[in-house]
């Protein structure tokens, strides 16, 4: 059990650090532009901080391009286009990563509550389908923090 959640974890960590692959690369940000890899909506009362028209809300969708100067048609130009891509590319990773672990956490806990079931006494599977329903249930709020990450991070930017 113990080798699963170790395995989750690592799974966990190596889908977040191969996220990076996901970011703007240098010859994109070269060019003062980035495509958009999901959607990210600012605020009307934030948008001027980040070069938009003041009091409009701005939505930008997934495939739109946002920058300063591009060869191709930029649908928003702004000063602030390097920080709104890495927004939403974390938004993104965090996606995938939720998209692939929630239902393997999910699966671990349906396990663990079948090996409870069919335990028969035995106290060694009733623990060890304890231990399932709780790495599954510590997995999964990580799982969910991973999610809320891009939300916290707005936050504390002020988005």
């Amino acid at each position: 059990m113990k080798k699963f959640f170790k395995l989750a974890l690592t799974l966990l960590f190596i889908t977040t650090i191969s996220g990076l692959l996901f970011l703007p690369s240098p010859v994109e940000a070269m060019g003062g532009y980035c495509e958009m890899r999901s959607d990210l909506t600012i605020p009307a009362e934030d948008a001027a901080d980040f070069g938009f028209p003041a009091g409009t809300a701005v939505t930008i969708k997934r495939g739109q391009t946002v920058g300063y100067a591009a060869p191709i048609a930029v649908n928003h130009t702004t000063p602030m286009w390097g920080f709104i891509c890495i927004l939403g590319t974390i938004g993104f990773i965090t996606g995938i990563v939720f998209w692939i672990l929630a239902p393997l956490f999910i699966i671990l806990g349906i396990v663990g509550g079948f090996t409870i079931m069919t335990a028969a006494g035995d106290t060694d599977k009733v623990k060890k389908g304890k231990n399932f329903i709780l790495y599954a249930a510590i997995g999964f709020i990580l799982v969910l923090f991973v999610r809320g990450l891009p939300v916290m991070i707005r936050f504390f930017v002020g988005m």
